[in-house]
């Protein structure tokens, strides 16, 4: 019995994408003690809301940095609430520089990560392309994304909020905010940049860009292993 469930598990999560095949996870707690559910899509696991820690995995505690200046001219890893807000925390999460998804200790609960590049890419092409990759991604409606948000669908589960950022002068772009959701990846270019994934309220689409050292941006963690489905 074990083995034709494994078998009928490998086989369904092979399947191409369709917005009948969400399969949600147990979730996962941070040291913090917040609780992200989780969705499996393709081979990968994902939690269904951006990061909120406070601190690496390891307990070690990660910056509140809430000045411009001290945003700014840090070279360690920070977050702040998007407009020093707490009241945008449950909802969108926190924002985090590229210092702390490049430590050691891990930001993310332990068996989780902050997803390469690679993975994003192979999310994408799961989900039928980067063209549309980004609508089925996105929660729907316009509550929260600026109309027309086009061709959001969160068949996927994965439930992406135009969540904001923060400039690496420690400054806050107002007009991201219900425009665009960006998260890292822990791929950089081969210099001091990394690379992040963006969608956005005007297109279906997935993009990608370099953030800088001191660019403040969401997480969306993924399960360690992708499941071992494909290795």
């Amino acid at each position: 019995m074990k083995i034709t469930i494994s078998i009928l598990l490998i086989y369904f999560l092979s399947l191409p994408f369709s917005s009948t095949s969400q399969v949600y996870g147990e979730g996962v707690i941070d040291v913090d003690g917040n609780f992200y559910e989780s969705v499996i899509i393709g081979n990968q696991e994902w939690i269904t809301s951006n990061l909120r820690t406070t601190k690496y995995s390891n307990g070690d505690v990660i910056e509140n940095l809430i000045t411009d200046s001290l945003w700014a001219s840090t070279n360690q890893g920070a977050w702040s609430y998007f407009q020093n807000d707490i009241s945008f925390d449950s909802l969108y999460g926190k924002v985090y520089n590229q210092y702390t998804i490049m430590d050691e200790r891990n930001v993310c609960p332990t068996g989780w990560h902050v997803p390469k590049k690679s993975e994003w890419l192979l999310l994408e092409d799961y989900l039928g392309g980067s063209d549309v990759a980004g609508g089925k991604l996105k929660k729907e409606g316009t509550l929260f994304w600026f109309s027309p948000n086009v061709d959001a669908t969160n068949e996927t589960g994965f439930s992406g909020y135009p969540s904001g950022s923060r400039f690496f002068n420690g400054g806050f772009p107002i007009s991201i905010l219900s425009t665009y959701a960006v998260w890292w990846s822990a791929t950089s270019d081969g210099s001091f940049n990394y690379w992040y994934a963006d969608i956005n309220s005007y297109s279906g689409s997935i993009a990608y860009g370099l953030g800088s050292l001191r660019g403040g941006i969401n997480i969306r963690c993924l399960k360690d292993n992708n499941l071992n489905i494909y290795n």
